[in-house]
């Protein structure tokens, strides 16, 4: 059996690992477990800040099995992948209208907003004040489905191949 840690920055990441990413590769023989971290920010474009902060992991790490990966901005841009299932979620399909078009505007909801009033979970929390980060967003994402969170989220995606081609790799080794 091989074994898959994720770092966490916080209790939203910690559900969605526990949710979603560990099904996800049970079936691959893979047991996966988690630590929970704290992050600084760097300066530049939100990809090259996070790629900045995952490869000084990766560095300081310097094991060829750690894949850091840092959610850009936050699990939220996750739920904004599939802003239908959020209004399904929520039992009310407006405000999630609204958040598609503001998602349209980027090209990918990773990429939305960093600011503090709106970012990602502010702009769902301002739509739908009764949103609950730790129980609706992972509701929302393992309805959506991690097809749907790759198909708009590049760096999910990117992230996600990585693991599946190391696990891959492992198999066969």
């Amino acid at each position: 059996m091989r074994h898959l840690h994720i770092l966490c920055e916080g209790q939203t990441e910690e559900i969605l690992v526990q949710d979603v990413l560990k099904p996800h590769f049970v079936g691959v023989d893979t047991r996966v477990t988690y630590s929970i971290i704290a992050t600084n920010r760097p300066h530049g474009s939100p990809y090259d800040r996070v790629r900045h902060v995952e490869s000084a992991l990766a560095e300081t790490i310097g094991h060829r099995r750690f894949l850091p990966n840092l959610v850009l901005h936050e699990a939220e841009a996750w739920v904004l992948a599939d802003c239908r299932r959020l209004g399904e979620v929520m039992g009310d399909p407006g405000p999630a209208a609204e958040l598609e078009r503001i998602v349209q505007v980027e090209p990918s909801p990773e990429l939305i907003n960093d600011g503090v009033d709106t970012a990602p979970s502010k702009r769902i929390k301002n739509a739908y004040p009764q949103y609950e980060k730790t129980l609706d967003g992972p509701l929302v994402i393992a309805d959506a489905g991690l097809d749907a969170i790759r198909s708009r989220c590049p760096h999910a995606d990117d992230w996600l191949r990585e693991i599946e081609a190391r696990m891959s790799q492992s198999v066969t080794q």
